[in-house]
Order: C-alpha cells, then structure tokens, then sequence
C-alpha cells in the first residue's frame, strides 16, 4: 500500500519514464492501524548531471495524520 504512494509520487516528479530505470528501497518504521492519513513526502538528496541526463537522489517518506514518519527510503530518477 505505501509503495503505491510513493510509486505515484516518483511517477510524478520523473514521468512514466520512471517505471523503466527508477530505483526505490524502503523501509517500514512504525505500524500503520487503519483510518489513518498517510502524506507522501520527498527531497531531493543529489542531483548529478550525467551524458544521458540529470539523476536525482530523492529522500522519501510517509508520514501519519500525527506527522510521524511511518515509512523511510531513497529514490533514483531521471529527467533527461
């Protein structure tokens, strides 16, 4: 279920492109219980230009209606 947020999140920042050549890890860090609202949120964490194009590591994170991080990761996509 979060990495469908986080998923749509690294579409929208790199477009469909990144379903081909994006990377993301996470890591769960605190139980979700049900009704709860979820927030997807990232940073960018490094961008280096490359021949292909520019690569962005991207911080990654849901947080609870409590502000609470409940899932924590890194992200790799392309803007060419």
């Amino acid at each position: 279920m979060f990495q469908g947020y986080l998923t749509e999140l690294m579409i929208s920042l790199f477009g469909e492109e990144w379903l081909q050549g994006g990377r993301m890890e996470l890591k769960f860090i605190q139980i979700v219980r049900m009704n709860e609202t979820l927030v997807s949120k990232s940073r960018v964490g490094s961008k280096e230009q490359e021949e292909a194009g520019t690569r962005f590591g991207v911080d990654l994170w849901c947080e609870n209606q409590h502000g609470e991080k409940v899932v924590v990761g890194t992200g790799t996509g392309w803007i060419r």
